[in-house]
């Protein structure tokens, strides 16, 4: 009977060591996956911040740009307007018409 306890109690360490060695490896594959989710949040964070800065800087760009196409043909068109023939007995018979008509 003696040899059997032994025997139990040599099952009951290994399962114990056993037990200590998946804690183990648990708490290592935690460690392992806590740095590596670190190390891709900061790389993503290091792309996305360049990626935005990219696009501010495109953005910014165009906005520049459209500005400067607006301000030419806004400039153009009131030339054109300063330019333009102006028939001002024309434009009173027009308004003698429309309003007391």
């Amino acid at each position: 009977m003696s040899e059997e306890v032994d025997i139990i109690e040599h099952l009951l360490e290994v399962e114990r060591e056993s037990s200590q060695m998946i804690l183990d490896a648990r708490l290592e594959a935690d460690k392992i996956i806590a740095e590596s989710r670190a190390r891709a949040e900061t790389s993503f964070k290091e792309q996305y911040d360049s990626i935005l800065k990219d696009l501010e800087q495109k953005e910014a760009s165009a906005k520049e740009e459209i500005s400067k196409r607006h301000e030419a043909q806004l400039s153009e068109y009131k030339q054109s307007l300063a330019s333009a023939e102006k028939d001002e007995k024309a434009f009173r018979s027009l308004l003698d018409l429309l309003l007391f008509a």
